[in-house]
């Protein structure tokens, strides 16, 4: 095969990779928090009950927060948007149609954090530790 050839393959494939894959998606995108909970509290009409979580079941319920641009995402929550807010020691993230919201703070060297969901009439609270929490 000529030289000219296979540069004229190779400058195709990467134009076709930059287009299906826009670098500045990627560029916009960065990590909030990862955490894993350690336990899983339920509530609605007919009681509360409270559950530690093994470790299989905090993979499964891992809390990821992320930021597009200007937005943060609750990505593990159907990339819900949210709302920013800090006040004190608390870092809130509140999704703004009362699906819930997640409170950080820092205590010694972790980063605990609380995830609230509602459901409609039944509410969800995940207690947890921040693997990696990234807040400017």
């Amino acid at each position: 095969m000529p030289k000219k050839h296979i540069s004229t393959n190779l400058l195709s494939l990467v134009l076709l990779i930059i287009l299906l894959f826009p670098i500045s998606s990627y560029a916009e995108f960065s990590f909030i928090l990862d955490g894993l909970p350690v336990m899983k509290v339920m509530s609605d009409i007919g009681g509360t009950e409270s559950a530690n979580l093994t470790e299989d079941e905090s993979y499964s319920y891992r809390l990821l927060l992320i930021k597009k641009g200007n937005k943060y995402v609750w990505k593990s929550r159907e990339d819900k948007e949210l709302i920013f807010s800090h006040s004190g020691v608390f870092y809130n993230f509140v999704e703004p149609n009362g699906a819930g919201y997640i409170r950080v703070t820092k205590e010694g060297d972790k980063f605990l954090y609380m995830e609230h969901l509602t459901l409609g009439f039944k509410n969800i609270t995940y207690w947890g530790i921040a693997k990696e929490f990234n807040i400017k």
